[in-house]
């Protein structure tokens, strides 16, 4: 004989299981953040994640919102955005670092009869770094301008090298020393290459039939490439001079002096960084928010839309097994009778 069925406890099962799955998402909704830049201030942001979610995204006036840290790509989602007049979101990429001059020779003539010594190299420049890629979800309630600035950080400048020592004295007992090279010039860094922003928007509040094109842009530019280095001049050879020394035309001879070095090569040119794009497209919506044509590969669902997605689904198993429950309790009740 099957247990007697008692449906008491199994609503009262599903009743505590049910309030505890809503506590949790609840809970999760609580952890949502609102992000609030007040009129003419500048906020900075270093996140840690790929992706930065808001319920309410306010930025004012003149209001400036800068991105750092070394995320190569970032998805803002916001489901309530207002946005001012002048408003900046700054994410550049940075600029490369110069190049140290080379080193100046200590003395700038050699000893007697010696050439001199060429001159130090400058240091090559550094590269600038790409500009932020970024996926823009945004729910427009206002919108008054808006600036991105996604460029790539310019290329450092190579260091110029430094000159040639100048060659030391000589006289008969020596050939006549010469000039040291002038240092080369460091190659100049590259620039960085511009980021792509993607804005994929709705009117939260409803269409309200404004073109937000002329109100919204973005700088995607590359970074342009550094200056080479200069080279080094060539240090100056030794004074050519009269020796005392008998000649058929007399006790002096003229003796030539040395050649000057050679002056150093230019640094290598950088190269300019390639400009990234500028997306935009509409969301249309029907009740419930649509989500973004964007390529799954390069976007990560948000947490609290995969706990929204868990929650339905386990509500529906419940009515599925309350279902199963009901019909078992049914059979059990037609035993009983015979």
């Amino acid at each position: 004989m099957f247990p007697k069925f008692n449906p008491m406890k199994h609503y009262a099962f599903l009743f505590v299981l049910l309030t505890s799955l809503v506590v949790a998402s609840g809970a999760q909704a609580s952890d949502s953040k609102n992000l609030i830049v007040g009129k003419g201030e500048t906020h900075q942001l270093t996140p840690n994640t790929s992706v930065l979610r808001y319920d309410r995204l306010e930025l004012g006036d003149g209001a400036q919102l800068v991105l750092n840290g070394n995320l190569p790509s970032l998805q803002l989602k916001a489901d309530r955005v207002k946005i001012g007049a002048g408003v900046t979101i700054v994410a550049a990429g940075r600029p490369g670092a110069s190049g140290v001059a080379g080193e100046a020779i200590g003395k700038t003539t050699a000893v007697a009869c010696e050439s001199g010594v060429p001159g130090n190299p400058g240091r090559h420049g550094e590269p600038g770094t790409a500009g932020l890629d970024m996926i823009l979800e945004f729910g427009l309630v206002t919108l008054g301008s808006l600036s991105v600035d996604v460029s790539g950080g310019a290329g450092g400048d190579g260091g110029d090298g430094s000159a040639g020592q100048a060659g030391g004295e000589f006289g008969i007992d020596c050939n006549p020393p010469k000039g040291g090279a002038g240092g080369a010039g460091g190659d100049a860094g590259s620039g960085g290459a511009g980021g792509t922003v993607r804005l994929y928007y709705h009117w939260a509040d409803g269409d309200n039939g404004k073109d937000i094109q002329d109100r919204i842009k973005a700088n995607t530019n590359g970074g342009p490439a550094g200056k080479p280095g200069v080279g080094g001049l060539g240090g100056v050879g030794s004074e050519g001079k009269y020796v005392n020394r008998r000649t058929l035309a007399g006790n002096k001879k003229w003796l030539a002096g040395g050649k000057d070095g050679k002056p150093g090569a230019t640094g290598t040119a950088g190269t300019s960084g390639k400009d990234g794009q500028f997306i935009v497209q509409q969301q249309f919506e029907t009740g419930a928010r649509t989500a973004p044509a964007v390529p799954v590969s390069k976007v990560k669902p948000s947490i609290q839309s995969t706990k929204t997605r868990s929650l339905d689904d386990l509500i529906r198993k419940l009515e599925q097994q309350e279902e199963e429950l009901r019909d078992l309790r049914r059979r059990v009740e037609r035993l009983e009778k015979r």
